[in-house]
């Protein structure tokens, strides 16, 4: 069974508070992959069967900060990351 979920809106807000979360990329990375993990368990998934994942970062400087985080969620080798910067 294939399931696809898309979220525009996984940013790193705390959902009990409604503010983004304090401590930089960092911290706010980990609540996106946090808010999108609960979603997906929430629907009887996990972050195991995630295939792709896109990165929308303001700052490309902050790629490492927000990639070291991204490792500790999604690390399989077939998971694919996406990154971009707006112009």
């Amino acid at each position: 069974m294939e399931i696809r979920y898309t979220s525009l809106d996984k940013i790193g807000k705390d959902h009990i508070t409604g503010k983004i979360v304090e401590g930089g990329i960092e911290a706010e990375t980990r609540q996106a992959l946090e808010n999108i993990k609960a979603v997906l368990e929430a629907n009887g998934s996990d972050m195991s069967k995630v295939m792709k994942c896109t990165v929308i970062l303001s700052n490309i400087k902050n790629f490492s900060k927000m990639n070291g985080i991204y490792r500790t969620f999604l690390l399989k080798i077939y998971q694919q990351e996406l990154l971009l910067q707006p112009i």
